[in-house]
Parts: structure tokens; sequence; C-alpha cells
């Protein structure tokens, strides 16, 4: 299974003209395990006219006018049959009577490839639902839907949410599949039935995202084991599969390219929201003034911060915190919120932490029946059911319009493009360009914790959805 990352972007950074590769995330294909029982005949390697002469002749000496008398054939071309035979070896001609027999070697030769019954056979194949055909690439391993979400693959749809069909699965369509291997000698006489085995698995594909250059629009393109899958794209792209609930938001609109925002992959671009830029920069102004001249011993800690840098200063802060926890984030996902990180969140509440989550994009729909304005139910159930247990520590904000992504925990401020709760960050499994500041000061971190808590009430949506 080829999963080196560095490998898809070389080698498929240049696959969609007028794109740019802006993303590849781990996704699972939806595949059925079927049953097929088939009426199987080992092939004939003898042709049948030959074994009906020799098994004619296994009965006895006979002229060849009687030989072509049974079998009804003309006497040229029983004459042409016969001096093949002969010359094989499989049949001789007695000296005096000059009569036909089959010889030894041809006894042995037609109990050998002379008896052909046919059998019942089961083979065990896969079926792709969204390609809606026989999957022809080996899979060595498929998983449940449950496990694919717990491993934050991107679960693709399927074509049809019904059962598989003998339509689906025709004669024809079973003997080129199984036709593919040349070195199988058994020939397949009919399809007796279809069985499908358990619920959908999933196989372990990759999920490319190209944003066009001049519409803004995000496409899709899936590779299984280093293999570009166009069958699978095209599946996708003729199904209209909305790419912003895969995960993919498009541009806004369709403004020119130098106007265009890519909320989730603007490269290296810190994001802009005008009223937590503000406070950040009040907060900055107010920490400089306030520096006495022997408080320059020990000055901020400021430095960039690096795409896979964020994950490890969020454990930083869910391990580490001492004090306070504040973290802004348009979406809410479960590939981030999860048991684990929940556990860790109420460790810090335990300890004394206050914690504040803020979230909330603009005009954002529900894509399917676990989500809510772009962030998933069951990982807003998770916060909203721990804010419950400790609603004098922790308080979750949801506000109808944010672009910012802020961190703040103790005396750290990190701003950034990074979708602290919605990406996952993983460096083996995630390309993707994201890049922060990060300042340690404990003035500067007062100034902005302050000011960012005493503005959220004000906006807060007028009735959120508690979960």
């Amino acid at each position: 299974m080829i999963d080196d990352t560095a490998f898809l972007i070389e080698a498929f950074k240049h696959a969609r003209p007028e794109c740019k590769l802006v993303a590849i995330e781990d996704c699972g294909i939806p595949v059925t395990s079927l049953e097929v029982n088939l009426l199987t005949q080992r092939k004939r390697e003898m042709a049948i006219v030959d074994e009906f002469v020799l098994r004619l002749l296994a009965n006895g000496p006979m002229s060849r006018e009687r030989v072509g008398s049974v079998l009804g054939l003309q006497p040229e071309f029983v004459i042409e049959i016969l001096a093949r035979l002969i010359s094989d070896t499989v049949v001789v001609q007695e000296r005096e009577s000059k009569l036909l027999r089959i010889s030894a070697f041809g006894r042995h030769v037609l109990d050998k490839d002379g008896d052909f019954f046919p059998t019942n056979h089961a083979e065990s194949i896969y079926f792709n639902r969204v390609t809606w055909e026989i999957e022809t690439s080996p899979i060595i391993r498929a998983i449940s839907r449950k496990a694919a979400l717990e491993s934050n693959w991107i679960v693709l749809p399927s074509v049809h949410k019904g059962k598989i069909s003998d339509e689906d699965v025709t004669l024809e369509k079973i003997r080129n599949f199984f036709g593919l291997d040349s070195t199988k000698k058994i020939e397949i006489l009919s399809l007796q039935s279809i069985r499908q085995k358990g619920s959908a698995k999933y196989v372990f594909g990759k999920l490319l995202a190209y944003q066009n250059h001049l519409t803004g629009k995000v496409e899709p393109l899936i590779a299984m084991d280093g293999i570009l899958r166009e069958d699978i794209t095209s599946s996708l792209i003729s199904q209209k599969i909305d790419m912003a609930a895969l995960g993919f938001p498009d541009a806004e609109e369709t403004l020119p390219l130098d106007k265009v925002q890519l909320e989730k992959y603007n490269e290296d671009v810190v994001s802009k929201d005008p009223v937590f830029d503000k406070i950040i920069e009040v907060a900055e102004k107010k920490t400089s003034q306030k520096k006495a001249p022997e408080a320059l011993i020990s000055a901020p800690v400021i430095r960039d911060v690096d795409t896979f840098e964020h994950v490890i200063y969020l454990q930083k802060a869910l391990k580490n915190a001492r004090s306070r926890i504040l973290i802004i984030s348009p979406w809410i996902k479960g590939n981030v919120v999860n048991d684990v990180f929940v556990t860790d969140l109420e460790d810090r509440i335990k300890k004394g932490v206050r914690v504040d989550i803020v979230y909330g994009y603009k005009n954002q729909l529900i894509k399917n029946g676990d989500e809510y304005r772009g962030s998933h139910k069951h990982a807003l159930q998770k916060l909203y059911t721990l804010m419950k247990k400790y609603p004098q520590k922790m308080e979750i904000h949801e506000l109808d319009d944010t672009h910012a992504k802020i961190m703040l925990f103790d005396d750290v401020v990190i701003k950034t493009s990074f979708n602290w709760l919605s990406f996952k960050g993983d460096p083996k499994r995630t390309y993707r360009f994201e890049s922060g500041t990060y300042i340690e000061d404990p003035s500067h971190a007062d100034d902005v914790y302050t000011q960012i808590v005493a503005r959220l009430p004000d906006m807060k949506v007028p009735e959120p959805k508690i979960f």
C-alpha cells in the first residue's frame, strides 16, 4: 500500500490542468464483499472432435470409413483428423488389418484431458460502491465504517444505497473479471447466485483536492496504492458530490483570483477577522507600553509556527495548561474533537483550568444528518456535555461568523490560518500549507484574553443551538 504523501505530491501535483493541488486526505472507498457461486468447468486442451474420435476408438479397432460414418464426418475431414492424431502418437494403425486403434499414450491423454464435468465453485470478489462495478484492484484489507471514521478517513458516499443485484454483476462481467488472469484454466459456464457478505466496508485511498485557478472550485481526484483512479473520480464528479460536505469548501463565489479567499487553504497567510485582529493589535500596543526597561531582560518569545507544529502546541495546551485555554475555530470536527481530546480537556478542567471554545462560520447550511453549520454534531455534543458537567469552568460560544483561528493557553497566544478544531494536522496523512505566529508573553496573553472574553457576549448568536 503506497501511503507516501511526498510521492503523491510529486507524482500528481500537475495532474489537473489549470488547477493547484491544495490538499491530500486519507479517504475510505466503500466496497461490498460478494460471494459468487459459479458453474465452472476446466478448459479443454483437446479439441472436442479429437476427443470423440479417441472415445470411439477406445471401444475397439475401427476402419477409417467406419469412424467417418459413426461421427457423420466427410471423408476428407476424417483423413485430416486421423493424420494429426497418428502424428501425435495417440492413434496407431494396425499393420495387418489396417484398422485404427487408440494407443496407450492416447488412453493416458484421454484420461487426463477428456473428462470434463461441470462443478459448482464459489469465489469471493469485491464490488466498488462508488463506480458500481466489480473492483479489479486487489484488496488486502477492508474495515468497517466506524473504524474508518475513527481512523479519520473521509468516507466517500455510495452511488446507490440498496443491495447489489444480478443486473449489476452479470456473467459477462464475471468472465471479464476472471479472464484478466490468463493462467486460469477454468471455464465459467454460468452464474448461479450472488450473496452479499455483511455490510459495506471501506478500503484505504487518497482524496486529492485541486483548486481551479479560474473558478475557485475544488475538484477531486482519487488514488489507490499510488495509482490514479479516474473511474472512481469520474463517478464522484458525475454524482455531483458536494466537496464542501467532504471538508473542501470552494472559494467564496467566483471573484477574481486575487480576491478569492481560500478559507481553508490560504497558504501561509494568517486568517483575517476584523474583530479579533483589532483585539490582537490593541493588546500588542498595550503590552509594549507597559514594558519597563528592566523587563527587557525577559523579552517576549516570538516565532513562526509551521503546519505540523500546530498539533504539538494543541497537545501541549491539553496536557500542560495551568490556568486557561481559549480556542477560536470556525469549525469543530470529530477527527479532532474525539474521546481522547475530551478526556484531556476534562483533565485540565479538573486541575482548575478555565476553558472557552469559540466557533461559528457564516451561512453554512446543514449538509447531512451529522452536520451543523459546517461542524459535526457528534463533536459538538461531546463539548456541550462537558460544559454542562462543569458550567463554572467551561463555556462554549457560538458566533454568527468568525474567520479567526486563535489558541491561547496560559501565557501563549498563537494566531494562525490553522483550523484548530477541524484539521487533524497529522504529518503522516495530510498535506496542506498553514502558518501562524507564536507569542509567549504574560502581559500580551492577559490583554488578548481579557479583551476577547469581554467581546464574546456581543458576538454570540442570539439563540445558540445547545446539543
